[in-house]
């Protein structure tokens, strides 16, 4: 089989599993993801050598397929982007490789509440070459 139409038939097979995955994203249901990803990752990485995760983002879904520096990957990857299916482009967010951290984008993650900010961590920073050079000094 060629890739294309191998990247055909894996998009089948994620319409097929769409509803149920998108139940699953929505209640939280982590084994019930976990289940469904893996099978369709094994696909995934059979047809382009490149692995993907899903998220549930602001009422939209999000696809994010992961090539890694294989510049093949990364090629089949785009073309598994633009061969998705009108239905599921619809819901779903789907990005040919990692996105980078933009500024808008960290300011949307939860950060845990013992993150500490970058002042204090620089300040502590400072502090600590302080003490090191009083106790090299000494």
């Amino acid at each position: 089989m060629s890739v294309i139409k191998n990247i055909r038939k894996f998009w089948e097979r994620f319409e097929d599993e769409q509803g149920s995955l998108e139940n699953a994203l929505q209640t939280k249901d982590y084994p019930k993801i976990n289940e469904i990803v893996a099978g369709l990752n094994e696909e995934a990485n059979a047809v382009s050598g490149c692995s993907f995760f899903v998220e549930d983002v602001d009422q939209d879904f999000e696809l994010t397929l992961d090539p890694g520096p294989n510049k093949t990957s990364q090629y089949i990857a785009q073309r598994m982007k633009i061969m998705a299916p009108d239905n599921v482009k619809k819901n779903w967010r789907i990005n040919d490789s990692l996105q980078p951290l933009s500024r808008s984008r960290m300011k949307r993650i939860r950060w845990p509440i013992c993150m500490c900010s970058t002042r204090s961590i620089r300040s502590r920073r400072r502090s600590a070459r302080k003490y090191t050079v009083r106790a090299i000094s000494s």
